[in-house]
């Protein structure tokens, strides 16, 4: 038996592939290019999905905006804190309170991030 290169034994001495294996490989292949297509059209279509989003302006931004929204309440919720709907409501966006009003307790608090940081065991 002749060696390959790599160690293995040639292919040559392995009998033919039978009409069966060849019709299953084939059949095979096909699956796997209309599978590869249907992928290609749906990824078109997507993107047409998404080039119709951005060409609105107005829709696109009411997606943000609810996108934002999402991810701020999931934020919240994963760090436990109560909802801080004042921070949305007044015009500086920091959520302390108008001034001459230093008798909340939130004028002592530090503003909440955004941000959630995880510390890291080394």
């Amino acid at each position: 038996m002749a060696e390959r290169t790599d160690g293995r034994p040639d292919d040559a001495d392995e009998p033919p592939m039978g009409d069966s294996e060849a019709a299953s490989s084939d059949v095979a292949v096909d699956q796997l290019q209309r599978s590869a297509r249907q992928m290609v059209h749906a990824a078109r279509d997507a993107l047409d999905a998404i080039d119709d989003l951005i060409s609105d302006k107005q829709r696109l931004g009411e997606v943000v905006t609810s996108f934002t929204d999402l991810l701020d309440r999931a934020g919240r919720a994963m760090s436990n804190r109560p909802d801080d709907s004042t921070a949305h409501d007044d015009a500086s966006g920091g959520g302390a309170p108008a001034d001459g009003d230093s008798s909340s307790s939130a004028a002592t608090s530090p503003k909440p991030t955004r941000v959630r940081r995880i510390p890291v065991d080394e």
